[in-house]
């Protein structure tokens, strides 16, 4: 990798997240070389490095399943082709349900699946207590089984993909904050960063929580802030099955994944809290960061979560974490280009659903960015 910057280029893609990585990485591949990848810190140093890494393959849209197959089935290839680990685990995911109109909507999902050739399996509680008896399930109506989806390591896959980007040409410097993106006569014609003007054609915006604030300098609207998103993961659990698929209880804002003899416990509340509420402003430095304990808030998911796991009420809590995560006003990602420059694209707002989404968002917006279209 060369240790000097570029005085110009063809693409210059801001943010060193799996999205960003995935984004230069298809942008070689589809044939353009001339691309510079610029990180303020370090690759992964903003949200990706916390995710906790799900990965599946049906959406609630037809587009979004394939951005999701297409997720999944590139870390397998890519794992080979460039011989780094994305660190896959596909022991499955299981979704139950609790309530009537739950139990419809998951049918319904298994029914969808089978339109894109996902393997789904429909479970009634019986054999959910039969496959499963660490887990409670009287409450249940039944479940689907996903038995392709699991977990990713999210810097193994953004490491692969920065490592595939490189072998495509792709320039990857790390600490190299942009400084301003320049623009003229309402088009992008280059980024300044360290001091120095690096001229371009394009410019992609894969900054993820610090997108709605870069789009403000220059005028654009990119509707996103970040939420304190939460997870706890356990002391070790005896006889915790290391082939445990990753469980889904909508019905109470929780999900679970074994980790390494622990469980990892995580949310999506209701009603979450804003990050950074007291400035309203995401802090540049911001690097592996992370937010206080926040017990009470965390406290009637984990009640839940040992209903359904009663072990938990032995176990102690090795690591809560408390981070932020970027979601957008109606939960749908922000790709292409934006409407008040040309040639400023962004791909950014996954809502939490970066590593299951990561490979497909860098192929459309490579795609949209050089064609005009998705293929």
């Amino acid at each position: 990798m060369s240790n000097s910057l570029p005085k110009s280029t063809k693409v210059v893609v801001v943010g060193g997240g799996i999205i960003g990585c995935s984004v230069a990485y298809h942008l070689t591949k589809f044939g353009w070389s001339d691309v510079v990848l610029l990180e303020r810190d370090q690759l992964t140093s903003g949200t990706t490095w916390h995710a906790a890494g799900l990965v599946s393959q049906l959406g609630p849209t037809a587009s979004v399943t394939k951005i999701r197959k297409y997720s999944l089935d590139l870390y397998k290839k890519l794992e080979k082709q460039v011989d780094h680990s994305a660190g896959l685990r596909i022991n499955g995911a299981l979704s139950i349900a609790q309530t009537d109109a739950r139990w419809q909507e998951l049918k319904r999902q298994a029914t969808t699946a089978q339109l894109y050739d996902i393997d789904i399996k429909i479970l009634n509680k019986e054999e959910i207590k039969k496959n499963y008896p660490m887990m409670y399930a009287e409450d249940i109506k039944g479940g689907v089984l996903m038995p392709g989806d699991g977990a990713a390591d999210p810097s193994g896959v953004t490491h692969m993909l920065a490592k595939a980007a490189r072998k495509g040409g792709a320039k990857i410097f790390e600490q190299s904050p942009v400084e301003n993106i320049l623009t003229k006569n309402g088009r992008v014609y280059g980024v300044k960063v360290d001091g120095k003007i690096i001229e371009c054609e394009y410019v992609v915006l894969a900054t993820g929580m610090w997108s709605r604030q870069i789009g403000e300098k220059i005028g654009a609207s990119i509707p996103l802030y970040p939420a304190e998103h939460f997870y706890v993961i356990t002391e070790p659990i005896e006889n915790l099955l290391p082939t445990l698929p990753v469980i889904r209880d909508f019905d109470s804002s929780t999900y679970f994944k074994e980790d390494a003899g622990k469980l990892l416990i995580g949310i999506f509340e209701g009603k979450s809290i804003p990050a950074f509420n007291k400035t309203n402003k995401v802090p540049e430095d911001f690097s592996y960061g992370e937010f206080p304990e926040n017990f009470e808030h965390f406290e009637p998911y984990l009640e839940k979560s040992m209903k359904r796991f009663p072990v938990l009420e032995q176990a102690g809590i090795r690591k809560f974490f408390s981070g932020p995560e970027s979601f957008t006003p109606d939960t749908n990602s922000l790709l292409g280009e934006v409407p008040e420059v040309k040639n400023l694209f962004v791909s950014c707002g996954l809502n939490s659903i970066g590593i299951g989404s990561g490979g497909g968002v860098g192929k459309v917006t490579a795609e949209w960015l050089m064609t005009g279209h998705i293929n």
